[in-house]
Order: structure tokens, then sequence, then C-alpha cells
């Protein structure tokens, strides 16, 4: 028998310090957007708009046709000038809706947000969710409206900011400028779910983050 070496996996240098040392950047936008019709990797798409439409920023454009009916969005106002094929994250050939971005930003207002956040009742919750198109960004997007559409009882809630990949620091960044909206939201989400506690998932080495948290928390 010819022994080996067994390598349990590849360690990559971290890097994170690339992208701390800025704060978020906003993206322009650019004069043609081309919007995927693929949730999940699933093109069954039920497409709701045709050429010519005008379309708000946040209009439903597609909905899925699965078990899960998750909204596509528009990210942008303007009008709907064609149906293209364009490659997509997956290597496939995916039909986009083209959309000549008129720069406005126009909302198309369906509902009239609470000024309280914490006052939606679990229902309404859940319908944001779902009707926003919020998924999970792990890879699978699955949606996050499903992880509270549930009938037993959700006893702790749990935020996950440890962002092991190298190079990336979303999680860092928005915690560092959005401090006290996360940690609102997530008061929010346990009065409005009845959910007992929420912790807070942190890398023990990213003591900057636990410092922010600490201060801001009183606790560990």
């Amino acid at each position: 028998m010819i022994g080996a070496d067994i390598m349990s996996g590849v360690r990559l240098p971290k890097h994170k310090k690339l992208s701390i040392g800025k704060k978020i950047s906003i993206y322009n936008k650019p004069k043609l957007v081309y919007i995927p019709l693929i949730s999940s990797n699933d093109q069954n798409i039920t497409v709701l708009v045709k050429k010519d439409d005008y379309v708000f920023k946040g209009s439903i454009i597609g909905r899925r046709k699965g078990n899960f009916k998750m909204p596509i969005h528009s990210s942008v106002s303007g009008k709907v000038i064609d149906f293209e094929e364009h490659t997509y994250l997956n290597g496939e050939k995916v039909k986009c809706v083209v959309i000549e971005n008129d720069f406005k930003e126009k909302m198309e207002i369906r509902r009239t947000p609470n000024a309280v956040i914490n006052k939606y009742s679990k229902e309404e919750f859940i319908d944001i969710l779902l009707n926003r198109g919020i998924v999970g960004l792990g890879g699978a997007v699955f949606p996050t409206y499903a992880k509270y559409d549930v009938k037993g009882k959700i006893n702790t809630l749990i935020v996950n900011a440890v962002e092991c990949e190298p190079y990336i620091t979303a999680d860092f960044m928005l915690f560092k400028e959005k401090t006290e909206e996360i940690l609102e939201v997530i008061d929010a989400i346990l009065e409005i779910n009845n959910i007992d506690e929420a912790i807070i998932a942190t890398k023990k080495s990213n003591t900057t983050l636990n410092k922010l948290l600490t201060n801001f928390l009183g606790t560990t």
C-alpha cells in the first residue's frame, strides 16, 4: 500500500481588510437593465409584462410557478423595450426582460408602511417577505417567508453575521453603518413572531464587530 497525505481542505487568505476601509458605495444604474426571468434556477416563470409596458421600481414583472411563487421585481423605473436571452450566473442562457431606465426611480405605492415596524401582524409580515421577494443569499435562494410561516412556535432567531468566505465583508459593513436599524428590525421580528430570543452569530476573530455590538447591547 502506498501511503499518501490526506488533504482535508484548502485554507485561503482572507484579505478582508481590502473592503472595510471605505463606506458602502452606491452603484449608478445603467441605461439598459436586464432582469433574468429565473428564480432559484427555476425558469418556469409567469411573465407579467409585455413590450412597451411602463414599470415602476419594485414592480413585479414575473412570478415563479412552482411551490414557492416568488416574485421577480424591476430594479428601476422605465419602459420594457424587449425580451432577450443572456448568460446567467449558472452559465445557462436565460430569458431576460430588457428595461430602458428613465433614471426617475419612480415607485408604485402598494402599501403605506407602518410608522412603527413592530405594529405589523404576523400575517402582514409574512406577506411583505413573500411579495418583496426576500430570499436567502446562501446560494439556494430559499424564500425567507417560509421560515416564519410555520405552525409551531419559533423559540430562537439566529442572525448569521459569521461571514467566513475570503474577501467578503458585506455583513460587517452593514452592521458597522446600520447598527441601530438592524437591531431595531431584530427587535421587531421577535415581537411580531413572538420569538423568545435572538442570537447574533459572529466570528470571535472579528473583534471590531463584537466590540461594536457589545457597546450597543451591553453584553457579548
